[in-house]
């Protein structure tokens, strides 16, 4: 499509060189012309030198577009070696340790990706970096790939957000201040996990198996917790409070608690209309 447009504009440009002689002059259209079919020299002695401005710039951007694309391709292809690496070591029995390494490739940015036709982009990429989305897609395939052998993994600081770890084998692992905003860990087994400061915003958390589990400082805020085993976990309730499904989740005390700290809270979860019934939001 942008191919097409720019055929029109060189259609457009041409039509106007035919009517306009001052922009055949400084364009550089005379000046390639007169390179094809040179003029006599009784008529370029009759006529000023054609000026060449405009060619010599374009020659200027396509030597910069082609520096800006050597170092965009040498920065992916260093980015992606290093996602090969870390792919190796997920395949060993040290994958727990090789986990840790994920916050650290997240944090790797690449310049912006040159483009010809769009040239604030070329001028941005030598002064602009950003995540490389096709590097976030392979970390997240990776993840998926070995979700049965996760346990004690270090995902701590790391952005899953969106991940799809169904029935994922999260035993032990650390998982602190970790982004799993909108993430499905249906029927996922997080036993034991340190859940300080995560964020479960908006995540598909049913039947997920969360005993014995530290939450402090999280935000669960839309979580889905329907079904979900709490039993035995560290948990303060007003930071599930604008969870879905708060009543259907399996805790040793929780309505207990709920009923002795949050009176009102409990009566709209537990006591009212079935409008409450499958919310824990005020």
């Amino acid at each position: 499509m942008l191919a097409i447009l720019w055929g029109q504009c060189f259609l457009i440009f041409l039509i106007l060189c035919v009517y306009s002689p001052k922009l055949y002059d400084y364009s550089g259209a005379r000046a390639i012309c007169e390179k094809m079919f040179p003029p006599s020299p009784e008529d370029a002695e009759k006529s000023p030198k054609p000026s060449s401005f405009v060619l010599w710039a374009i020659g200027i951007y396509v030597a910069l577009f082609s520096i800006a694309s050597a170092r965009y391709d040498r920065a992916v292809n260093s980015y992606e070696l290093q996602i090969m690496s870390w792919q190796n070591q997920m395949q060993t029995e040290f994958r727990d340790d090789a986990c840790a390494y994920v916050k650290t490739l997240q944090k790797t940015q690449i310049p912006i990706r040159p483009d010809l036709f769009r040239f604030w982009n070329t001028f941005r990429s030598f002064f602009q970096n950003e995540q490389y989305d096709l590097g976030k897609e392979k970390i997240y395939q990776t993840l998926n790939t070995y979700k049965k052998g996760l346990q004690n993994a270090d995902l701590s600081y790391t952005d899953l957000s969106g991940i799809r770890l169904i029935k994922a084998n999260l035993t032990g692992a650390y998982l602190r201040h970790c982004n799993l905003k909108d993430s499905n860990l249906e029927s996922a087994n997080l036993q034991d996990t340190n859940c300080n400061g995560i964020n479960l915003s908006n995540a598909m958390l049913i039947s997920a198996d969360f005993r014995d589990a530290y939450f402090s400082d999280i935000n669960a805020t839309e979580a889905v917790l329907f079904n979900a085993d709490l039993r035995n976990a560290t948990l303060d309730f007003n930071e599930f409070a604008d969870a879905k499904s708060l009543k259907q989740t399996q805790h040793n005390s929780l309505e207990l608690n709920i009923k002795t700290k949050y009176p009102e809270r409990h009566k709209k979860i537990y006591l009212e209309s079935p409008a409450f019934l499958g919310s824990g939001k005020n």
